[in-house]
């Protein structure tokens, strides 16, 4: 309980944070710049994503090598995802995907990005949940903290989102300590017995790793592809207001109620382990419903205060049409994210991502024929969900066996 607390208050003051952080950079960048930042940061979240989910994946399957002599596998691992993010890196930056960046900083956010999410998943699985919020906090903190100095010490009104990237690469730091410290401590060992290890292990490793972090890729490059579209719209200063009225919905939604999904993981595994099919599911459909309602509370809310209130600094940015389509957006892709629990345990595991990847395909269809400006993330949403609970009519309950 006392851990579940931890991770629920840590998300919800990293949230907070993040608006901070989110609004100090809308009057930091240029008026019309905002909008290419929210693009490249999505395509570096993007392969960040991709490569830490990958490595998370290994992680959690090798868990029960932490401390022993096969603990280089990790590292191993880890070394191995650098070099292999080269050629991805270099594709980007040939095609433009990052936007006003320098090549080093783009290699620094994700080499940075890596080790320190290596670090929170080894703390993850160690249970020292107090050091991973610390990670996770300073990520978002050491930022807001170097750019009010830059801003109202240093008197720097406006800065390059190239150096805005730089900042956050740097909030890194900790997490990277953190992993070197791991590294120092579990080096020595027989090179001998990780040679046959991978040599048996590597190719079932990456599968699975590549696995589990698909869903998680895939949603990054969905909101990749909305940011985007965003850039496309002619009108730059509408665009940039239209990103952060995106961004800002997200950290909301999310820092709201994605802490549930904690909860309601630890909750279900327990139902899992005991084989309460019924009950899993009368739990799973009530925590779905929950935040489906909870965020279109929150949607509206915001939306209340920012037409009240829109001359606040924080809030006169904010686009109203962005607010009502991103706070829906990520109230249906959260309420989804629990109800697709239901097939984590079953022999279905992998539909959600087909379906994710469907709904992305057929949203992308849509938006010729659907009248809105900047609604792809939307279209996906709503069409990820319908495809969700049509395949849970489609699929009863008895008939998904949860595996102990």
């Amino acid at each position: 309980m006392k851990n579940i607390i931890v991770l629920i208050g840590s998300r919800l003051v990293n949230g907070l944070f993040g608006l901070l952080l989110f609004g100090l950079l809308r009057a930091i960048i240029s008026n019309d710049g905002y909008g290419s930042f929210s693009s490249s940061f999505a395509n570096l979240t993007l392969l960040s994503t991709l490569a830490g989910g990958v490595l998370g994946g290994l992680l959690l399957k090798n868990a029960f090598h932490f401390g022993s002599e096969y603990q280089k596998v990790i590292y191993f691992y880890v070394i191995l995802f650098m070099v292999l993010m080269v050629v991805p890196l270099e594709l980007a930056l040939f095609f433009d995907a990052f936007i006003l960046l320098s090549r080093w900083v783009v290699y620094l956010f994700i080499i940075s990005h890596l080790l320190s999410s290596v670090a929170l998943i080894h703390y993850q699985l160690k249970q020292r949940f107090i050091l991973m919020s610390a990670i996770e906090i300073f990520r978002t903190v050491f930022p807001l903290v170097l750019i009010l100095i830059v801003k109202y010490i240093a008197h720097i009104s406006e800065i390059s989102v190239n150096h805005v990237v730089l900042v956050m690469s740097i909030g890194n730091l900790l997490g990277i300590c953190f992993f070197i410290k791991s590294a120092f401590l579990g080096y020595g060992g027989k090179i001998i017995p990780i040679k046959a290890y991978l040599k048996e292990k590597m190719r079932p490793d990456l599968l699975y790793g590549f696995s589990f972090a698909s869903f998680n890729a895939l949603a990054q490059l969905i909101i990749a592809r909305d940011r985007n579209l965003i850039v496309l719209n002619p009108n730059a200063a509408q665009g940039s207001d239209i990103a952060y009225s995106a961004d800002q919905l997200t950290k909301v939604t999310n820092g709201v109620l994605f802490p549930l999904n904690t909860k309601v993981s630890s909750e279900l595994g327990g139902l899992v382990r005991s084989n309460e099919v019924e009950r899993f599911h009368q739990k799973l459909n009530a925590y779905s419903l929950f935040t489906l309602v909870a965020g279109l509370m929150i949607t509206s809310g915001v939306y209340g205060v920012t037409y009240f209130y829109g001359a606040i600094k924080l809030l006169k940015d904010l686009d109203h049409n962005a607010i009502l389509y991103y706070g829906l957006a990520n109230t249906i892709y959260l309420s989804c994210l629990i109800y697709q629990k239901r097939f984590d345990y079953t022999k279905y595991k992998l539909l959600p991502t087909l379906l994710l990847l469907l709904a992305g395909g057929l949203a992308f269809l849509l938006m010729g024929f659907i009248f809105t400006t900047f609604s792809y993330f939307f279209i996906t949403a709503v069409t990820f969900g319908l495809l969700l609970l049509f395949s849970g009519v489609c699929l009863p309950n008895q008939k998904l066996k949860l595996n102990k």
